[in-house]
C-alpha cells in the first residue's frame, strides 16, 4: 500500500448518528425495502411520506425484484438526490442474516456504481419479528468495513438510527469490526 492509498483509506469514514433519514444530509440514502419497493417498517414508511408523489412512482416495480438485489432511484422530495432501496425481504422469504448481507452488499455495490461519495443508511434487517439489533449492528458493521477498505465509493457511510440505544450498539459493532 502507497502511502497515497492510505491517506485515501483514512479519509473512508463509516459513522453512526441519531437522525431522521428524511432530512439528513448526504448524496444518497440506502434503505431496506420488499421485493415491491415498498417500506419495511413505519420509521421508513415516514421516509416513503416524506418523498412524495415523485419517489412512490419511481418506486414502482414492474416484478417483485430478488431478496438481496438493489436499485437505485432518484429521491423524490428527500433532502438527498438518490435511494439506493436493497431489497431484503418477499412474499416467499423473509428477512435473514443471509437476505439482508446480500442486499447490503448490493446496496453498496450501486454506489460504488454511481460513485457516489456519502451515503446514508437505515439500520438493515430491523422490525418485529426480524432481526435482534445486536445482529443487524454486527453484520452492517462487517459489510460496510470490509466495503471501504476495498472500494474507492462511497467514501462515507454513516448509519443513521433513531435512538440513543441503536446508537450505542452500532457504534460498538462499528469498534469491533475494525479490529
Amino acid at each position: 500500500m502507497t502511502a497515497g492509498d492510505r491517506t485515501a483509506a483514512a479519509e473512508r469514514t463509516i459513522e453512526v448518528r441519531v437522525e431522521d433519514l428524511a432530512f439528513v444530509t448526504a448524496d444518497a440514502i440506502a434503505w431496506p425495502v420488499t421485493d415491491e419497493l415498498r417500506a419495511t417498517t413505519p420509521l421508513l414508511r415516514r421516509l416513503e411520506d416524506a418523498g412524495g408523489p415523485r419517489l412512490r412512482q419511481q418506486l414502482t416495480a414492474q416484478d417483485a425484484l430478488a431478496v438481496g438485489s438493489a436499485v437505485v432511484t432518484g429521491a423524490g422530495d428527500l433532502s438527498v438526490e438518490l435511494l439506493v432501496s436493497a431489497v431484503v425481504s418477499s412474499a416467499s422469504e423473509s428477512v435473514s442474516e443471509g437476505g439482508v448481507r446480500r442486499a447490503l452488499l448490493s446496496a453498496l455495490q450501486r454506489a460504488a456504481d454511481w460513485q457516489i461519495e456519502h451515503l446514508a443508511c437505515a439500520p438493515f434487517g430491523l422490525g418485529a419479528g426480524n432481526l435482534m439489533l445486536e445482529d443487524s449492528a454486527a453484520l452492517m458493521a462487517s459489510v460496510a468495513a470490509q466495503h471501504v477498505a476495498r472500494m474507492r465509493y462511497p467514501s462515507r457511510i454513516t448509519i443513521i438510527v433513531e435512538s440513543p440505544l441503536e446508537l450505542e450498539v452500532f457504534q460498538s459493532a462499528l469498534a469491533r469490526a475494525a479490529r
